[in-house]
């Protein structure tokens, strides 16, 4: 295991070409768990209840878990004025049970850097986070560690996001993590309404009835003559991806794509839905948590919908975007996984407690049945990680154009993903003979 001060040497050195670093080191640990657990009461509670099951830990005292980050992920891990709220106490938790810290080193685009640490074999850095997009790269060229059978990554515990992450799952193995660490959720499209410009109780009954549709919607849209904002997301919610990566078949068959433009049309509008909706403009929108979060910030009335259904048996549908979304991931060989994978365990069940209730501050009451549709049902899809399969772009640039070459576009794209992910099975073959 590589101690402190020898982290410490390596990463000053790398710091020197890689723009900056910020290690959160901690040297008070003179008071207890339970106190500092007990200064921070969503904390307390939440990690009272959902105490995971006690796994035989490695030793951690004195390991620097060394955090690979871009620029805009660095706020989950060190504490800056953009940070969540509780990200020093988190790693404070995190020292004080176990004697490691964090280190965070930031760069505008990560794949460089990765790739020549894993390369080289100096494995100075322990996690990465970045968009998924960012973290493909390293997919294809098989340099992250496969976490399926993982001894301390259970990605179907609570602190991690386990439709989202087995959504990514690449011919059977899992190179992305999604968590409470990088708040995933953040970027899950929902739909908005303006309770000034109509009354929603009539969609949020039939949310929860499981009958909010794509046709109802349009039906009540019509009933207050009022335009919606920009929803083509709703057709990457509706449908998925394209092919499975498992399988390279269709999950969205040409017809109900075609079927789904057609109903979603009406209410297509041609400029920013969000800033319409900021405005007063519309009544309607579809935006990301993160976005509707700004807004109620910014003094904005917007309450919070599923996507619709394509139809009541379909179930509902939360399009997460991690093409620029901030995942996790492993350096493949690593000489301490069993240390780093523990730690990033750990990390993400403390964020659990420590940081998860200061996301959703500004959701509360009829939110919170809502939210729990919204996480329920939380997806992506690998396709839209290597550009090709995703319906969301798709949907983007035939939603306001002509639709009639849908079906020449969609095969195209679906030609082009799977001789993609052709490739990069055989780089991932090639790697585990």
């Amino acid at each position: 295991m590589k101690l402190i001060t020898k982290r410490f040497a390596i990463i000053s050195a790398i710091t020197a070409s890689l723009l900056i670093i910020v290690a959160v080191v901690i040297s008070s640990i003179s008071f207890g768990i339970e106190a500092e657990v007990a200064e921070h009461i969503e904390a307390r509670n939440s990690l009272s209840v959902i105490a995971p099951e006690e796994i035989s830990a490695p030793d951690t005292n004195g390991f620097i878990l060394s955090v690979l980050s871009e620029t805009s992920s660095a706020k989950f891990f060190a504490e800056s004025e953009t940070s969540p709220k509780n990200v020093q106490k988190r790693n404070h938790h995190l020292t004080l049970e176990g004697g490691a810290v964090i280190g965070t080193s930031s760069v505008p685009a990560i794949y460089d850097a990765a790739r020549n640490d894993i390369l080289s074999g100096t494995y100075s850095y322990d996690i990465f986070s970045a968009s998924g997009r960012e973290l493909s790269k390293l997919i294809g060229i098989g340099l992250l560690d496969d976490i399926s059978d993982n001894e301390y990554i259970d990605t179907s515990a609570d602190w991690f996001d386990a439709t989202i992450t087995d959504s990514l799952t690449l011919f059977g193995k899992k190179f992305l993590l999604s968590s409470t660490i990088t708040d995933t959720l953040n970027s899950a499209y929902v739909l908005v309404y303006n309770p000034a410009l109509c009354d929603g109780e009539e969609l949020k009954n039939a949310a929860l009835c499981g009958t909010l549709t794509v046709e109802k919607l349009l039906a009540y849209e019509k009933s207050i003559d009022v335009d919606a904002g920009d929803s083509h997301a709703l057709l990457a919610s509706i449908g998925g991806a394209f092919v499975s990566a498992a399988e390279t078949v269709e999950v969205l068959p040409i017809k109900a794509a075609r079927e789904t433009v057609e109903k979603l049309l009406p209410l297509v509008e041609k400029c920013d839905g969000t800033s319409l909706f900021a405005n007063g403009d519309v009544a309607f929108a579809v935006m990301t948590l993160g976005e509707v979060k700004n807004l109620r910030a910014d003094g904005v009335e917007a309450e919070i919908l599923p996507l619709p259904k394509n139809s009541v048996e379909d179930i509902y549908r939360t399009y997460v975007d991690v093409g620029t979304t901030s995942l996790i991931a492993l350096p493949s060989g690593h000489p301490d996984m069993d240390v780093v994978s523990y730690l990033t365990y750990r990390l993400a069940f403390l964020s659990e407690g420590y940081i998860l209730p200061s996301y959703y501050e500004n959701f509360g009451g009829d939110d919170a049945e809502m939210l729990r549709i919204i996480a329920a049902n939380a997806s992506s899809d690998i396709s839209a990680l290597f550009g090709y399969g995703d319906i969301d772009s798709l949907a983007a640039e035939w939603m306001t154009g002509d639709a009639s070459r849908l079906s020449l576009e969609y095969y195209n794209r679906k030609t082009l993903y799977e001789k993609a992910l052709s490739i990069i099975e055989k780089r991932l073959i090639q790697k585990d003979i």
